[in-house]
């Protein structure tokens, strides 16, 4: 894993209903999307049921902006 960032995070329905909140603020570690999910859904377990199908795929409706 890389140098930790922080990241601020912005939250739509239904993310924010499952976080609690409408933006975050985190310290991160990691260096790929992927990793930052499994973090968020760890941190925020209500968060997964959101981000995955059934089958663990990651829903079709995340869009994900950098700067």
């Amino acid at each position: 894993m890389g140098a930790s960032m922080k990241l601020r995070i912005e939250l739509t329905k239904p993310f924010s209903d499952a976080v609690g909140k409408r933006e975050l603020e985190i310290d991160f570690d990691g260096s790929t999307v992927e990793q930052l999910l499994k973090f968020l859904t760890y941190k925020y377990p209500k968060l997964k049921d959101e981000l995955y199908t059934e089958t663990g795929e990651i829903t079709d409706y995340i869009i994900v902006f950098v700067n």
